[in-house]
């Protein structure tokens, strides 16, 4: 992600005000801006091009997608050398995890598992899914969040990879808000899988 740019950075930048630049802002339909408001990279971008000084700014790169070779190699080496190999289960941060260690055998236990890393993967999955078959796989996931939880519904940062107590942080916002980014990723992969397998009429009945 591009760094944001303050106002009064970007008319240091152009050698202008910051009240010019906030009077441009303003015709663009960004209301109530100050001298310290962060800009996005694109809206810095576009006064750049506005005040002449941005016409040949090279375009933002794009995300790579969820199938591109190097990603799907990427989130496979993570998988396969992150995942939990306890009863527990679960994706932790990264190999010799030292925040809250529970074990030295890093071969089973990389580190503990936390929910958030463990619903990355599952956004991936999701994201790459080229079936229903292939997204309902990624339902486990989702019961595992489920069963891993306090009785009260209450995510903990991590879990101890074999006694499954919650660690750290209970609760912790991060993992309640991954639950719901992940279920959102699922239901908008499910519409357009089902879409794609329905014909016009069906889908627009459906939808």
């Amino acid at each position: 992600m591009a760094a944001r740019v303050k106002v009064i950075d970007l008319a240091k930048e152009l050698g202008v005000t910051s009240k010019d630049l906030i009077v441009a802002l303003e015709g663009m339909g960004h209301k109530g801006m100050r001298a310290m408001s962060p800009l996005l990279a694109a809206t810095a971008n576009e006064l750049r091009v506005k005040l002449g000084r941005g016409r040949e700014l090279p375009a933002e790169p794009k995300p790579k997608p969820a199938d591109d070779p190097m990603i799907v190699a990427t989130m496979q080496a993570i998988e396969e050398r992150l995942t939990i190999k306890t009863s527990v289960g679960g994706v932790a941060r990264y190999e010799n995890d030292y925040y809250h260690q529970v074990s030295q055998d890093i071969e089973k236990v990389p580190g503990n598992p936390w929910f958030i890393c463990t619903l990355w993967l599952a956004q991936w999955h999701i994201a790459r899914a080229q079936t229903l078959r292939e997204l309902q796989a990624t339902v486990s996931t989702l019961q595992w969040v489920a069963q891993h939880g306090l009785r009260s519904g209450v995510l903990a940062e991590q879990v101890d990879p074999y006694t499954d107590a919650p660690l750290s942080v209970s609760p912790l916002t991060w993992s309640h808000a991954e639950v719901l980014i992940t279920v959102h990723d699922y239901v908008e992969k499910y519409k357009e899988l089902v879409g794609q397998t329905l014909k016009p009429a069906e889908a627009t009945v459906t939808g």
